[in-house]
């Protein structure tokens, strides 16, 4: 091998050792930038998995706290529920004893009134007023001045018998019978000098007897 191919051949060599040298180190190179994405997308799904669980932990912890909220919510909603309850109920019961105690406070003043009102009627007119009704005008014709009564032989009604007429607690006229029509009505002229000025007899006043006292 003479000396110019020797030469040729160890700058063949030489080249082909830079280019294997140049290659192997781009390769190498490569490599080391795989790795490293390789480990940055590893550290990626990582992160991503611990984000999620995280996430899931926060989730069921929201989901119980809102369980928790939601139980003392319905709790303290059942609790001022029964407190109004109760409190309705002292209420009404308070209310039914105010109602109860007005109602005999009521009635006692009624009493109150009803003996008052005894008690201003003199003794003459509590006899009227006590006088049993023997009949009741039924109708009255002042032009003729007489009545009709609704009581006759049956009630042992005559004629000639004088009847005092009574309204509420007065004596408002006097009558006498004239004829006894039938059984249950009879005809009594008005005594018209016994009359108060100013009144006149009328249907539906009481007949009683005469005197009363």
């Amino acid at each position: 091998m003479d000396k110019l191919t020797k030469g040729a051949l160890l700058a063949t060599i030489g080249l082909l050792v830079i280019v294997t040298l140049y290659l192997g180190k781009g390769w190498l190179a490569g490599r080391a930038d795989k790795l490293k994405a390789d480990q940055e997308n590893a550290n990626l799904r990582q992160q991503v998995i611990e984000e999620r669980n995280q996430l899931s932990a926060d989730t069921l912890k929201m989901r119980e706290d809102l369980d928790r909220l939601q139980s003392e919510s319905d709790a303290k909603l059942a609790a001022e529920i029964e407190s109004l309850r109760k409190e309705v109920s002292v209420n009404r019961a308070e209310s039914d004893a105010d109602l109860s105690a007005l109602k005999a406070e009521k009635q006692a003043l009624l009493e109150s009134v009803r003996k008052e009102k005894e008690e201003e009627l003199t003794a003459e007119q509590r006899k009227i007023t006590e006088a049993p009704a023997i009949a009741k005008i039924e109708a009255v014709d002042p032009g003729k001045g007489f009545v009709i009564i609704n009581a006759g032989s049956a009630q042992g009604i005559e004629s000639g018998v004088r009847f005092n007429i009574r309204r509420d607690k007065f004596i408002v006229g006097e009558i006498e019978i004239t004829k006894v029509i039938d059984e249950g009505k009879s005809i009594a002229d008005i005594d018209g000098a016994k009359i108060p000025q100013g009144l006149s007899l009328r249907q539906g006043d009481d007949v009683v007897s005469h005197p009363i006292y």
